[in-house]
């Protein structure tokens, strides 16, 4: 089978939900790739993109199937190969979504600081492409990169005011996200902004109901404590 043949056939069994499965067209399409580098006369023969690109799309699939398959780790290490190869390029639209899926992997490895960092980088990109879909996705992404990190450090008693900034900082990505959702028309963006806004005001009310007794009781810790 060719290279497009192999990666048809991956992108066929994902779409079936068939990731394992999927794995094995797709890692024999990063042996070609790769294998493509070194022979420019098929490069020039056969016409499905350069080496770089071909890399790239190959990387790009086997980290979100791993994804899929709860692989975070895998997935990770394939969306930063993704990241350095469109950077290598200056392929700005390949770049961000890299990024969204770096971060995206990063969130569920708990590495809640590299995510946002990731989700800020394309933040920035899509705010310079004047893409608006794009950025869009990039201030969802931020937002619930926030709500994670938020609830993350919610459950340590020394980082309640870190929490509460977190969920402030989702809260103003979502909004942003909702604003421009509505504003290109998009009814599915809407739902899913709506859908996170709602969990975000949820905890916010949480945190400021509990916050004025643990405030208290931590004063009353540390005088103890100091007597």
């Amino acid at each position: 089978m060719t290279f497009l043949d192999l990666i048809s056939e991956g992108q066929r069994l994902c779409q079936l939900g068939k990731y394992e499965d999927a794995l094995t067209p797709l890692e024999k399409a990063l042996y070609k790739a790769y294998l493509y580098r070194n022979d420019r006369l098929y490069l020039t023969t056969q016409k499905v993109g350069s080496d770089k690109t071909r890399l790239r799309i190959t990387y790009s699939y086997l980290g979100n199937v791993h994804y899929s398959l709860g692989n975070f780790g895998r997935a990770m290490e394939y969306h930063r190969q993704d990241l350095k190869i469109t950077q290598a390029m200056s392929d700005i639209p390949g770049q961000m979504d890299a990024l969204n899926n770096l971060s995206c992997a990063l969130r569920m490895l708990g590495k809640h600081k590299e995510a946002a960092v990731a989700a800020e980088k394309q933040l920035v990109l899509a705010e310079r492409s004047k893409d608006r879909k794009a950025e869009a996705i990039a201030k969802y992404n931020a937002g619930v990169v926030a709500y994670m990190e938020g609830r993350q450090v919610a459950t340590d008693s020394e980082e309640q005011i870190e929490a509460y900034n977190c969920f402030v900082k989702a809260q103003d990505y979502l909004q942003d996200y909702l604003l421009i959702a509505e504003d290109i028309k998009d009814v599915k963006m809407q739902g899913q902004a709506a859908g996170c806004l709602g969990n975000t005001f949820y905890l916010l009310v949480i945190w400021l109901s509990v916050m004025p007794s643990w405030d208290s009781s931590r004063r009353r810790t540390t005088t103890g404590r100091s007597s």
